[in-house]
């Protein structure tokens, strides 16, 4: 089966998992990425794992893959990173294969060293879970481009990591992300997918985070994956519509799905 399209909770930020669950499906996704992240979406939560069985079980209902779970953190502090574990451990009692994280830190050679025995470290526990850590390379942190995630990777040497991609981080370290995603997509486990247009390494308001509304060539994208064979989900994620009313949440997730399911039929034919 070829890429299939996803949608990470975090564009519902502000309302009710369930509800959120319910409109990813009406957008017309295949996949739902739940947002595990604490002050900006946390859609599931290690602390109440109840209720996390029940959203999957919903999804499943729905028609839905359960993709991943987001737990973006930052992994030099020991407390965020027994929080992920715990993230790990729900994702495999849940049946979710992959948990996607970025590093944290800053975007040095100093910083990136300092990362890699707390990515051994991050790695084991997800092995020992069962479950996929995938790392994305992220403006500003420690594990900021192509190079030094494909570097991670060796250094790690651990098939319970790999890597997460986001084209427009890429592009805003001054990559161009169809030839980033070619070279990282025999390490991806799990791809994220919106679009960019700021003048800076920020990345803007939620309505040009749509799909096909700022400057990221995301055909060049999706057929750099294509021809590369990566074959998993490619999930929308977008930051930053925290509390809107539903429908301009919604506006923006259907409408992505509807451009990136077109860009998915021209390179699959």
């Amino acid at each position: 089966m070829g890429m299939q399209l996803g949608c990470n909770t975090v564009v519902f930020a502000g309302h009710a998992a369930a509800d959120a669950l319910q409109w990813v499906s009406w957008a017309g996704f295949a996949g739902v990425e739940f947002a595990s992240i604490p002050g900006m979406a946390q859609h599931v939560d290690p602390a109440a794992e109840a209720d996390a069985v029940a959203l999957a079980e919903r999804a499943r209902e729905l028609g839905l893959g359960t993709v991943s779970i987001e737990a973006a953190t930052n992994l030099f502090d020991a407390a965020a990173r027994e929080r992920v574990y715990a993230v790990f451990r729900l994702a495999r009692r849940i049946g979710v294969p992959v948990v996607t994280t970025g590093s944290a830190g800053v975007a040095t050679e100093e910083s990136f060293e300092a990362f890699l025995p707390l990515a051994r470290e991050v790695a084991a526990r997800a092995a020992d879970a069962g479950v996929v850590w995938a790392c994305k390379p992220h403006v500003g942190a420690a594990v900021w481009s192509t190079d030094t995630a494909l570097r991670l990777v060796a250094a790690v040497a651990n098939p319970a990591l790999r890597l997460n991609y986001d084209p427009t981080h890429l592009q805003r370290v001054g990559e161009d992300p169809a030839v980033a995603a070619a070279k990282l997509a025999p390490h991806l486990a799990h791809v994220h997918l919106r679009d960019y247009d700021s003048p800076d390494q920020r990345i803007g308001p939620p309505e040009r985070q749509a799909a096909g509304r700022g400057s990221v060539d995301l055909g060049a994208v999706v057929r750099a994956l294509h021809t590369a064979g990566y074959s998993g989900f490619v999930d929308l994620e977008v930051i930053g519509a925290a509390g809107w009313e539903p429908v301009r949440q919604m506006a923006i997730a259907a409408a992505s799905c509807g451009y990136l399911s077109r860009l998915l039929r021209e390179v699959t034919g």
